[in-house]
């Protein structure tokens, strides 16, 4: 070995202690600690999916909340904090109520029928409130996402002998122009594409059967069950027609998809205001256009986003991704060792903010 070479592996290697010293003397502060640092009238958390086991349609995407640690969350959050409802939270941005103390907002994106299944069982006992956004083209099974389709494709891949796996690798790098020498390369090849066309492709040229997975294991809620949902009081909100990503479309595209999936909910269980969570998050989005599409649709209701702890707009809520990787590697996390995990990421966001200021 150089002298060069030993001088980066000596400041890696420092670099790394350095980095577990300083996670350890923040992990021995408490929560409590944190939470009176970063002051906030509500904390707003989101999940997609809970389940016993993981689902082909989502599990190469995100780890997905076990069963029994979701009630575990859910029996934190009765001890620990005061859940309030959709309702409480808009009166509250309208100035007609005060928060109670330690308030959090719950909710779910996608609109997957373990919502139904899984998760609102589990709410009911503990009676505990819920928001639920469902993207409007997926209620009923009628298309299918198209990154959850990558998942199946990832799915099927992993499932092929030694033997299929090396001929759909060569078939598929032959017809799409790539090299894919292996099932790693292909999931980052295919986690990086987004157009629906080429990915009805591979699902294809895969054996992914799209229609018929619809059809046979109902990924998404149906019209029916977010009618009991919305009966039993919790609130169903709008994330979009398609799923897409509102960054970069024009303006018009942007309120095709935020005013016509409001009109989706509002129709189907005859209430309004909306809500709406945006797919992935705002940004980019022009906060002027959201302003006016608000004043434009008053069946629109308060806006939700996915910056963690952040402070929002007045009409604009963040939330926290309970099951991101960023603080839920594996998935396993306790909530408490989520908020702790989101809590010192925020500070030392701000830390790096003033630095680089």
């Amino acid at each position: 070995m150089n002298s060069l070479s030993h001088e980066f592996d000596t400041k890696n290697t420092m670099k790394t202690a350095v980095k577990k010293a300083f996670q350890e003397i923040a992990d021995s502060v408490p929560l409590p600690v944190y939470q009176k640092l970063v002051r906030r009238g509500v904390v707003s958390l989101f999940y997609h999916l809970v389940d016993d086991q993981p689902v082909a349609h989502a599990r190469h995407l995100y780890p997905h909340r076990p069963t029994p640690l979701f009630e575990q969350d859910l029996i934190y959050l009765k001890e620990n904090h005061n859940l309030i409802s959709y309702e409480h939270l808009a009166r509250r941005a309208a100035g007609k109520v005060k928060l109670p103390p330690k308030a959090v907002f719950l909710s779910f994106d996608d609109g997957f029928a373990e919502c139904f299944t899984v998760v609102r069982p589990l709410l009911l006992e503990h009676r505990l409130p819920c928001t639920f956004f469902v993207v409007a083209d997926l209620i009923d099974n009628r298309k299918m996402y198209y990154r959850n389709q990558v998942s199946l494709c990832i799915d099927r891949l992993y499932a092929l002998e030694a033997a299929e796996l090396s001929a759909a690798l060569a078939a598929l790098s032959a017809a799409f122009g790539v090299n894919l020498g292996s099932a790693l390369a292909f999931v980052r090849w295919i986690k990086n594409l987004t157009d629906d066309t080429v990915i009805a492709r591979v699902c294809e040229t895969l054996g992914v059967e799209v229609a018929a997975y619809l059809n046979t294991q109902k990924p998404y809620l149906t019209s029916e069950q977010i009618r009991v949902m919305d009966a039993e009081g919790f609130t169903i909100g709008a994330h979009g027609r398609s799923h897409r990503k509102l960054r970069g479309l024009s303006a018009a595209q942007i309120e095709a998809e935020i005013v016509g999936s409001c009109q989706v909910v509002r129709d189907l269980l005859g209430k309004s205001p909306v809500p709406f969570s945006f797919p992935n998050s705002a940004t980019g989005v022009d906060r002027r256009l959201l302003k006016n599409l608000l004043l434009d649709h008053p069946f629109i209701g308060l806006l939700f986003d996915t910056k963690g702890l952040r402070k929002g707009e007045k009409y604009l809520f963040n939330r926290l991704w309970v099951e991101s990787p960023l603080y839920n590697p594996e998935g396993k996390n306790s909530l408490q060792r989520v908020l702790l995990r989101a809590y010192q990421n925020h500070l030392l966001e701000g830390v790096r903010g003033r630095w680089q200021a």
